[in-house]
């Protein structure tokens, strides 16, 4: 935690390539290190402190790569801005209301699980909806750079640019979200059975994942969605709202978590209704009404520039998957490597020819060319 703002000076650097580059190296050889040790014996202690030397080797790394980038800078509490440190406190309380509550959305599913259920439903629920989680962080990833960007560009009041970034960068987002959305839903139960299926003794738990994975595939895919606008919200200093519904929505996850399993003994199923209604009522319809309002974006804007494009460039990847699931659902890694490749082939043959305009496509382009 002390080298926690090493990262976040990077980031305000916009040096997005050496924050990258160490959580890249550290995750690979963490990875590498744990098969090796896994593989000769070593338990959870040890796995235990190799992701917690890793996270702290990581921070350092940042901390001497600030340094270096900031050389004539000196840290003392005689600098200590106070009016500013004002400032950031307000802006920095609503992002942290933001990030604890997706992670208390994220986590605390499995804390109440593992008190009121058992070990076992813990993993199920675990395997269930790990793909999700990994596209949420391939969306996080994917829209990091939007903040900085929008904020530079409203400091000179480039407001219509600042909308342009909005629209595109959702539109870029949902074209991951719907056709991976679509997948998780459609082809859960086989993506369930070929990944995990011989860990699981009761052929019927699978089945219950699948709904289980279905259901809070649509509620995050839901959240996913309002990423982007988030991050534009917080690129101009206007996402307390944000920051506000995002904790509550965390809070009514848990407390209808906990009184379907606690009260009507409802299950795991119990627990991705309770995650789901919040999601979709907020992040659904509370949310994106909200940034219409604040960006002064008609619906009918809205529909026109981000969703019937997007919807428009998933379809090809979205039919190939349902025709795929009704004839041919696959059985084994390579079947399920097909679908996959398929879908991203056709993602983006449909992104580029029916979600894009002429002036994005020249744009794409100008940076092939400009990175070959």
């Amino acid at each position: 935690m002390p080298l926690q703002p090493s990262t976040a000076i990077l980031s305000g650097m916009q040096r997005y390539d050496l924050i990258n580059i160490v959580h890249l190296a550290s995750l690979f050889a963490r990875t590498a290190l744990l098969i090796v040790l896994l593989r000769r014996d070593y338990g959870l202690i040890t796995v235990g402190i190799i992701y917690g030397l890793s996270e702290v080797a990581v921070k350092a790394f940042h901390a001497v790569l600030s340094v270096r980038l900031l050389p004539s800078v000196s840290l003392s509490a005689a600098k200590i801005d106070k009016s500013l440190l004002k400032d950031m406190l307000a802006y920095g309380t609503n992002t942290f209301l933001y990030a604890t509550g997706a992670v208390i959305i994220y986590q605390a599913s499995t804390l109440i699980i593992g008190a009121f259920l058992g070990t076992a439903q813990v993993s199920q629920f675990f395997v269930a909806t790990i793909a999700v989680f990994l596209l949420s962080q391939l969306i996080s990833a994917f829209t990091a750079a939007v903040k900085p960007a929008v904020s530079d560009l409203d400091a000179r009041d480039a407001t219509e640019t600042v909308k342009e970034i909005a629209f595109l960068t959702q539109k870029y987002s949902l074209l991951l979200i719907i056709p991976g959305g679509f997948f998780l839903v459609a082809m859960g139960s086989e993506f369930l059975t070929i990944c995990f299926g011989d860990r699981f003794e009761n052929p019927a738990a699978i089945d219950s994942m699948a709904v289980v994975l279905a259901i809070i595939t649509a509620a995050h895919c839901a959240r996913l969605a309002q990423h982007s606008n988030f991050l534009v919200l917080v690129g101009r200093g206007r996402h307390r709202i944000f920051g506000v519904l995002t904790a509550i929505m965390a809070i009514l996850c848990v407390a209808g978590s906990i009184i379907s399993v606690k009260v009507f003994d409802w299950g795991l199923l119990g627990i991705a209704w309770s995650n789901f209604v919040p999601m979709v009522l907020i992040s659904g319809v509370i949310l994106p009404v909200y940034f219409n309002w604040k960006m002064r974006i008609s619906t009918l804007e809205c529909l026109s520039k981000v969703w019937r494009p997007a919807a428009l460039g998933s379809l090809p990847a979205v039919i190939s998957i349902g025709i795929w699931k009704y004839l041919a659902p696959p059985d084994s890694w390579l079947g399920l490597a097909g679908v996959v490749v398929a879908g991203m082939v056709l993602t983006f043959a449909g992104g580029w020819f029916l979600g894009l305009k002429d002036d994005e496509k020249r744009r794409f382009a100008r940076i092939a060319l400009r990175r070959s």
